[in-house]
């Protein structure tokens, strides 16, 4: 046994103590992964900044590949002469010891969403090597949910974590919710790294420009570990749209394959249009609720485990008149009753220009 470790910390010697599943995948990575073409692309360009997103999505939630897509247009629209080089978490792990070498080159920025905390260790332990490795480059985590279960094992060593946070020099953390309460009072208590308020990153893109006929109600329910609608008032509430004569249809952020970086603006076209061509969206995803922003289209939404749907809500879209948040299925009945799905909404991401300034502003503060 003690062979077969020795061997395999030789292959991984920068990810020996990440999590089991982290471990196996970046193992096989390592040995077919295409990362020679990033390797090459920072030799050739050694001096030159660039923006190094890291932890951009393969998998099949399409949410996760809306924001990779709107932090890779922001960063363009505002610093247009920077290059951006995505890199997903396995090929992150599978080349950091090569990667590494071209850290003066980067601006360190880490994908957003509900990654941060125990919910998604292996995300969570990502941002733990950038900080290890990254330790004298300024690392911007782009508009997170942090949530930290109360019974978990991690949870019992969050003072080992908080450590880990507070010894970078410049770490700036962008929370997208109410979680942002318990990054500053139980992680950041010191003040040793910044943490701001800001939208999800999705919210910056405009989507509604394009319009389709709006002919359908669509469902877009969660089925995964983040679900606490049950189905019996989930039934009662589809069976009560369907019987006020709407056509229905039932939808889903999460892809049914792997979504290759090559491949998401296709599959999110696709995914926008079924929004834009639905009259009324109701949701328990944060995504479903935001497309709907972002479209234009009127929205039912509803809370999810980490409640981060119903703090993004009050925090961000409770301005948009045609976005509602609900606690139950039966209230979500009622509201539909009194919405007028015929006004025609237009959505303008300016409304937080404030927020993408200050965004902008300390990723600036990177760049030298």
């Amino acid at each position: 046994m003690k062979f077969i470790k020795k061997i395999l910390k030789k292959l991984l010697p920068e990810s020996w103590h990440m999590p089991l599943s982290v471990y196996k995948r970046t193992f096989f990575t390592r040995i077919f992964s295409p990362d020679k073409k990033i390797l090459n692309y920072f030799a050739s360009t050694q001096g030159r900044k660039k923006f190094l997103i890291i932890g951009v999505p393969e998998h099949s939630n399409i949410g996760d590949h809306a924001i990779a897509v709107a932090e890779k247009k922001f960063l363009m629209d505002h610093f247009p002469e920077i290059d951006i080089v995505e890199i997903p978490m396995f090929l992150f792990f599978s080349s950091l010891g090569k990667l590494v070498r071209f850290k003066d080159d980067c601006v360190v920025c880490c994908h957003g969403g509900g990654n941060l905390g125990t919910l998604y260790w292996e995300c969570e332990y990502m941002v733990h090597v950038i900080l290890k490795y990254f330790c004298r480059q300024q690392v911007v985590i782009f508009p997170q949910t942090v949530y930290w279960e109360v019974e978990s094992d991690h949870t019992q060593k969050i003072q080992n974590y908080i450590s880990l946070y507070e010894k970078h020099p410049d770490l700036n953390i962008f929370i997208r919710d109410k979680s942002i309460d318990f990054m500053e009072n139980a992680m950041n208590r010191n003040k040793k790294f910044n943490v701001f308020s800001t939208p999800d990153i999705v919210l910056y893109l405009n989507k509604s420009e394009k319009k389709l006929k709006r002919s359908k109600v669509l469902f877009c329910f969660r089925s995964d570990k983040e679900k606490i609608l049950d189905e019996g008032s989930v039934t009662s509430l589809v069976s009560y749209i369907q019987s006020k004569g709407n056509k229905i249809a039932f939808t889903d952020t999460q892809y049914t394959a792997q979504i290759p970086m090559q491949c998401r603006d296709f599959v999110l076209e696709r995914k926008f249009n079924e929004f834009r061509s639905a009259k009324l969206v109701i949701t328990d995803r944060l995504h479903g609720m935001i497309l709907a922003a972002i479209t234009g289209t009127p929205c039912i939404a509803l809370n999810n485990s980490s409640a981060k749907v119903e703090g993004v809500y009050d925090l961000w879209l409770k301005q948009l008149p045609y976005v509602n948040f609900v606690d139950t299925p039966a209230e979500a009945a009622e509201k539909y009753d009194s919405m007028d799905l015929n006004i025609v909404y237009n959505y303008d991401p300016s409304i937080f220009a404030d927020r993408w300034s200050l965004i902008s502003q300390i990723i600036a503060r990177g760049i030298k």
